[in-house]
């Protein structure tokens, strides 16, 4: 990772983004073997390590544009987590941290059919339920590649317009 970091040209924009497997691989394990006390424990936990990770990304790179793309939502079955972890992300402690690093958050449109505003619960079987729209399927675990310019590029211009 910080050998991919230091390949980057001085100033290059730098887009971070932790995949939904972050989210789940070891989570529900470090509840089980007690190292957390739940599951929003873990994640808190996860999110405080990424959080100082990128005040270490922007040390090593001080003249870049960082963004922090939230967890994608693909998979029914681990929503519930990267629901909650993107949640914990956009607390304003977690944008403070941010902040003070000149990291952004950048915020997305919704990837839900009939769900413009994105999730409207944090239950886990109702999110299971939610369907991605139907241009942003690919195969059942990835977003088609379409997703870039009808969220990502949009995204980008609200934080960066000159781009």
């Amino acid at each position: 990772f910080w050998d991919r970091l230091s390949a980057l040209p001085a100033g290059a924009p730098l887009i971070m983004m932790l995949g939904e497997i972050d989210c789940r691989e070891g989570i529900l394990r470090a509840v089980q073997r007690g190292k957390h006390s739940g599951v929003e424990a873990a994640l808190t936990a996860v999110v405080e390590l990424y959080l100082g990770i990128l005040q270490q990304v922007r040390k090593r790179l001080p003249s870049s544009k960082i963004f922090v793309h939230p967890v994608p939502h693909v998979l029914p079955e681990t929503r519930s987590l990267t629901v909650a972890f993107n949640i914990l992300l956009e607390k304003p402690s977690s944008q403070a941290k941010m902040a003070k690093s000149r990291v952004q958050l950048l915020k997305l449109p919704s990837v839900f059919r009939d769900y413009p505003d994105g999730p409207p619960t944090l239950e886990a079987n109702e999110l299971s339920k939610m369907e991605l729209l139907p241009e942003l399927k690919l195969d059942g675990t990835h977003l088609n590649p379409a997703y870039v310019a009808s969220h990502l590029v949009p995204a980008l211009k609200e934080v960066w317009p000159n781009a």
